[in-house]
């Protein structure tokens, strides 16, 4: 269906659904589109340097977590100090709203894997709702942070967001400058050829892989989409 040139309508119908609104600018009416000026509950830093624009830091254990790459320590705050206006939010299920005692089966399906489950029944995915999530607070930091309405937003995505965040940079390329991807999954190729995986279910989207995989998303923005220290079924960083 991805070579028939489904492109973009085929991953928001995997996404949100075959009735939902698919994304075509800034002004779509479709998921993700709540009133932009909504306040997405995360602290917002502001630098005393000159601005670099925009910048929506995500990380899977929440908006004051921070992680190492190459000796040097990436957070909100270190992002603020080199000169970004930086919101960092928790989107659902992440940090203040993690779930508690939410296991399904097995603790290898992750922490929350019963929450996954019912999202699923619902006709829903995790990936789809965080990207939704961060995506309404994408145009919100555009709007808050003063820049014009031609700039556009960095994006930094840590471990199990980082899927989420490819779809909604994919789904609204114009939306961003550069969206970067720490130690998340690639591709969906290492979870289908395991035989075994460790808390992969949150980067499921129940038929995806018949439309595009995960490399789609990224050749889709066209030079502006890194993955750095990618980790395979098992999380191992390769």
């Amino acid at each position: 269906a991805w070579r028939a040139g489904n492109g973009r309508t085929g991953i928001g119908r995997r996404l949100w659904g075959a009735g939902a609104a698919i994304p075509g600018g800034l002004g779509w009416a479709g998921p993700g589109a709540a009133d932009p000026h909504a306040d997405p509950a995360g602290p917002l830093y502001r630098s005393g340097q000159p601005d670099k624009g925009p910048l929506l830091f995500a990380h899977q254990e929440g908006k004051q977590a921070s992680f190492e790459i190459d000796g040097k320590i990436h957070s909100a705050f270190s992002y603020a100090k080199e000169g970004y206006t930086v919101l960092a939010i928790d989107p659902r299920g992440i940090g203040e709203t993690a779930p508690v005692d939410a296991t399904w089966y097995d603790k290898r399906f992750g922490p929350d894997g019963e929450h996954l489950a019912i999202a699923y029944l619902l006709g829903k995915n995790y990936v789809g709702m965080r990207a939704e999530d961060l995506l309404v607070a994408s145009r919100w930091l555009q709007i808050e942070s003063g820049a014009s309405s031609a700039a556009k937003v960095e994006l930094v995505c840590y471990g199990h967001l980082g899927t989420p965040g490819l779809h909604a940079a994919a789904l609204e390329e114009q939306l961003f400058e550069q969206a970067t991807f720490y130690r998340t999954l690639p591709s969906w190729e290492p979870i289908l050829a395991s035989l075994t995986s460790e808390n992969q279910l949150v980067h499921c989207i129940h038929g995806a892989a018949r439309v595009y995989d995960l490399r789609d998303l990224v050749d889709l923005l066209r030079g502006r989409a890194q993955m750095i220290e990618p980790i395979d079924a098992m999380e191992i960083v390769h």
